[in-house]
This record gives C-alpha cells, structure tokens and sequence, in this order.
C-alpha cells in the first residue's frame, strides 16, 4: 500500500487537500482511504509527556491502516503533523509501510486567514493556533524531514491536490 502524508503547520489546507485527494484518486479509480489524524488524536486529557496525543493517534492509525488494507485500499493519504525524523519513523513501523511525507507551505496571510475563519469565535483559540503557526513552522523547516515541499499560493484545493500528487511521484495519477 502507497502510503502519502500531507504535512504542515495548523491552517496549512492539510485536510482540505486530502478531501480534494480523495476526489482524484476516486476518478482514477484508485481504491484508497483518507485519515486525518486531528481524529484519531482527539482525546482528553492528555498525557503530560504527550500534549498533542501523538502516541495515541500513532496506534490509532496503525489499527485503521490494517483494517484500509485488508479491504483493498491500495493508497492511504493522511493529514497531520510530523515535527521529528522520529515521528516519521513511528508512523512508518505503525502503519507498516513507507511513507512519502509532502509538506504544504502556504504564505503567512493565508493562513491567518485560514485560522481567523476557523476560530472567529473563539479568541483564546485563535489566538493559540495563530502563535502555534509560526512556531510550528520554524519546527518543520529545522525537521527537514518531507520528501517534497508544495508552495500554495491561492490555489484552489484540487490544484493543490494534483501538486502533491506529482511531487510525490503519482503524477499519472492526476
């Protein structure tokens, strides 16, 4: 099973673009499954050691991957975040498989945009997701980590979608 990670800060289009993924591969006729791990990490409380639930969205995704592929998903697209080489590589012995990591950078005031739509009513909130942004996005640019970076610009979510594709080598695909 192909196994396609989209990366990124918060408000960097991760899911829409997997969403739009999907859309593709389904024209394609690939049969495929799509997991977000905002998802399968979303637990509380979390552990002191682990604020972001990661070693529950890591066993999370690796009991949904076996259970994709033995129902015939011949790739998995997933959306989250990878901050470390260590991260990746827990993933991959979860899932089983290798994975071609793509990192979305969209341009600052895109995803401020993005996060002040989002979080419109929550101050506190936004506001996090906003500082975390930055944060987040000086942790991957030092991680170094992705198989391939996707600039965004405005960019519509399938025209994202057929960039990572391609620059995850699917490009007969879109």
């Amino acid at each position: 099973m192909h196994v396609l990670f989209i990366n990124g800060t918060v408000g960097a289009g991760k899911t829409t673009t997997m969403d739009a993924m999907g859309t593709i591969l389904r024209g394609a006729g690939i049969p495929h499954a799509l997991i977000d791990l905002d998802g399968l990490r979303n637990a509380w409380p979390a552990p002191d050691d682990d604020p972001f639930n990661i070693r529950i969205a890591q066993v999370n995704l690796a009991a949904m991957s076996d259970t994709y592929r033995q129902f015939g998903a011949q790739m998995l697209v997933v959306a989250g975040v990878l901050e470390s080489l260590d991260e990746r590589d827990r993933c991959e012995a979860m899932i089983g498989s290798h994975m071609t990591v793509v990192r979305l950078r969209p341009y600052a005031e895109a995803i401020r945009e993005r996060l002040w739509q989002r979080h419109h009513g929550d101050d506190a909130e936004r506001d996090w997701h906003l500082d975390r942004a930055g944060v987040l996005d000086n942790i991957l640019d030092e991680a170094k980590l992705d198989d391939a970076v996707v600039e965004v610009g405005r960019d519509l979510p399938l025209e994202v979608a057929k960039k990572v594709l391609a620059s995850a080598g699917f490009a007969e695909t879109v």
